[in-house]
């Protein structure tokens, strides 16, 4: 079975006949009946019920009909999709969750253009576990995480340590810069769905604790996030190097939190075999120098 073979089914079934269907194709009836056996054979079913005016197709040959117009409108749409790709450009898709995008993302870009100007960053944002399974399966090339996910075969450097602290409005935040955990409670807290790693981790803490959280808004994105909290809506809990500018220029305020402390790492992975192609070296390369350069920043913060 071949593309041709299904084009030329579609062919015959749409003009209905057989001979009509051969002149459209500028091909011998025969051989286009030899196509048709050809199928059958592969599928193991009649196709086409033949009649005095010409044919229709069976049960399995409508099944087939639909399924071989879908297949041959993909192969269309890659080749559309691949005439549209600069042969110059090498595309480097790359996971990261909400927290990841908002601290390494515009860096990279920018580094990327000036250094690389031949490589384009394909973004995809998710949480940790999905973002690992994804480069387990080779959906996405290099990773930057949280956690590993719990998935095999992936190799994961940590890059950059940090710690989740609590960020306030400075019209209502707390008279120190270090707060138990315990003293969250009852306040109006903004946190990411349960999906992320840092809300599971957070209630598992609460529940350990007998704390009850007061979560009244459920938001993924770091940068709406602190917007949010700068209006006066809440608190949440986001990595200090996140929200460093807001708190440098007095927007927000973060308090360490203790008993227990909650460490932040942020892990670029990819897959061990096979190996990364020279483009996404090169981007793994760049992120590696942003988070070194960003460490190096943390210091000064905590110092």
């Amino acid at each position: 079975m071949n593309f041709k073979e299904l084009s030329n089914f579609i062919r015959i079934v749409e003009l209905g006949s057989l001979s009509r269907a051969a002149v459209s194709l500028n091909m011998a009836q025969p051989a286009l009946g030899l196509q048709i056996r050809n199928l059958e054979h592969e599928f193991n079913k009649q196709l086409l019920v033949r009649h005095s005016r010409g044919v229709y197709p069976t049960e399995a040959g409508k099944i087939l009909l639909i399924h071989a117009r879908t297949i041959l409108q993909e192969i269309e749409n890659s080749k559309q999709k691949i005439a549209e790709v600069d042969t110059h450009a090498s595309n480097v898709r790359i996971g990261m969750t909400s927290s990841a995008n908002g601290l390494l993302l515009t860096e990279l870009y920018r580094r990327c253009q000036n250094q690389h100007p031949d490589i384009r960053l394909d973004i995809v944002e998710d949480n940790s576990g999905r973002l690992a399974r994804m480069l387990q399966i080779g959906e996405i090339e290099l990773g930057c995480l949280y956690s590993d996910g719990g998935v095999a075969d992936l190799v994961h450097k940590t890059v950059l340590k940090d710690e989740w602290v609590f960020i306030s409005p400075q019209a209502n935040a707390p008279s120190t810069k270090v707060v138990s955990f315990a003293s969250l409670e009852g306040l109006p807290l903004i946190l990411p769905s349960r999906s992320s790693g840092l809300r599971l981790r957070v209630e598992q803490e609460a529940w350990a604790r007998g704390i009850e959280l007061n979560i009244i808004l459920e938001v993924h994105s770091g940068s709406l996030k602190q917007r949010l909290i700068e209006q006066g809506v809440g608190h949440t809990i986001l990595p200090r190097m996140e929200a460093r500018e807001a708190i440098a220029d007095g927007r927000l305020h973060a308090a360490r939190i203790i008993e227990p402390e909650f460490p932040s790492v942020t892990l670029i992975s990819h897959r061990k075999t096979p190996v990364l192609s020279p483009s996404a070296l090169a981007v793994k390369d760049l992120l590696m120098e942003i988070a070194q350069s960003m460490s190096h920043d943390l210091q000064m913060m905590q110092g």
